[in-house]
Formats: C-alpha cells, structure tokens, sequence
C-alpha cells in the first residue's frame, strides 16, 4: 500500500473554486471504478487549507492518479509518501 499525503494553503478567493475542481476529481476517481485506489480529503477550520491521503495498492495505481493532478496550483505544499 502507498499512502500519500498532500497538504496546501490556498489563497482565500480561491478556496470555493479549489472545492469544485476537488468535486471534478472525485467524480473521475469514482468514474475509474477501481477498489485499488482511495482518496480521502479534509478541510481545516480556516476554509483554504487542505488534506488529501491518497491510498494505492501499488504503483500502477498511483501513476493513474498522480498527486499533481489533486493539487494543481497552491501557495504552500508539502507532499510525503508512505509505502
């Protein structure tokens, strides 16, 4: 199992734009229909800092959702990997 963590801080206008292109990836994650890859996604209580924990089987799974693709454009990144 691979698990990612991805947190960043958005700038404040942004965040309710960043929440639809979240809402997007979701709806492509659940299109894939595939049990090897799970994504969950937290909010913090200043409205524009956010928690993805991706979960892949394995790499294959990853390179399909790649964790660029869940934060495209922020302030502040930090990205760590579990395996």
């Amino acid at each position: 199992m691979i698990i990612t963590h991805i947190q960043y801080t958005v700038r404040a206008g942004y965040a309710a734009e960043n929440q639809e292109y979240i809402r997007r990836i979701l709806e492509d994650l659940r299109a894939l229909d595939r049990t090897d890859i799970g994504l969950s996604i937290f909010i913090k209580e200043d409205g524009k800092t956010f928690l993805h924990f991706l979960f892949c089987e394995h790499e294959e799974a990853e390179q399909t959702f790649f964790p660029a693709r869940i934060a495209p454009s922020v302030e502040n990144s930090a990205c760590r990997k579990f395996s």
